[in-house]
């Protein structure tokens, strides 16, 4: 009898005893797993997220360069579905989600070109219009040259299923934070600026190659759109701006 009651003890003292260490484990567990999240980074919690998810993440907290985004973008495109009728779409009828403001996020080709020209090209937007046609306006600042606008306009056309054909006619510049969005508004007065649009326009002209111009299309639709840079096989990605057809480029 003694033995008995000694062994009872000893068998409740040991269903205590795990009871006790499966609830430190599991209170353990539940902090460490709060650690976990408060904690965690980019690649950590969010690997179940889809390439478009975290590309929209990361521009929600201005992470537009590294690698993280990179390997976003590449995801992105891996995950992207058919693409729409590029013509249709760059038509700009009813219920195109091409036309409107685009502004590029990420295109490593011109990030590099500006650290060697010690310029920085921000922002870079890109206004789509019905009828296929296209404005560019790139802010440049240079320590030496100061700032201005870079801008072209032309026509965006379908060249292939997966490819578009843009075709830029008309470059112009404008110094300091005054910018025309199109050539065609009304020139400036400065007899000098007309001059400076009349030389800018023909050495634009001159250094636009048609073979270097057809894109082809690797993701588009109402949000984000990315392509590539055929000569140096760079991706430019482009996110739609919530602010059109009115221009507000100094939200910038």
């Amino acid at each position: 009898s003694l033995q008995f009651n000694h062994l009872s003890k000893m068998q409740t003292l040991s269903h205590s005893s795990a009871r006790q260490l499966r609830a430190s484990a599991v209170a353990h567990g539940q902090r460490r797993q709060v650690v976990v999240r408060s904690y965690s980074s980019y690649n950590d919690g969010d690997q179940m997220l889809s390439g478009k998810a975290k590309v929209k993440q990361l521009l929600q907290t201005n992470q537009t360069q590294g690698p993280d985004m990179a390997n976003a973008i590449q995801q992105l495109i891996s995950e992207a579905g058919p693409l729409p009728d590029l013509s249709y779409q760059l038509d700009g009828s009813i219920g195109s989600v091409v036309a409107g403001e685009w502004k590029v996020f990420w295109a490593p080709h011109i990030t590099s070109m500006a650290a060697m020209m010690m310029t920085r090209f921000d922002p870079i937007v890109y206004k789509l219009m019905p009828g296929g046609l296209i404005t560019s306006n790139v802010k440049f600042a240079n320590p030496i040259l100061g700032q201005g606008w870079l801008s072209a306009s032309g026509t965006i056309r379908q060249k292939y299923d997966n490819a578009v054909e843009i075709t830029f006619d008309k470059f112009w510049v404008d110094l300091g934070d005054s910018l025309r969005t199109q050539y065609d508004e009304a020139g400036p007065d400065d007899a000098t600026m007309r001059l400076v649009d009349a030389v800018v326009g023909t050495m634009g002209r001159a250094a636009f190659f048609p073979q270097f111009a057809v894109f082809p299309v690797d993701v588009l639709d109402s949000e984000l759109a990315v392509f590539t840079f055929p000569p140096l096989n760079s991706k430019i990605a482009c996110e739609k701006q919530p602010v059109y057809p009115q221009a507000r480029f100094t939200e910038y």
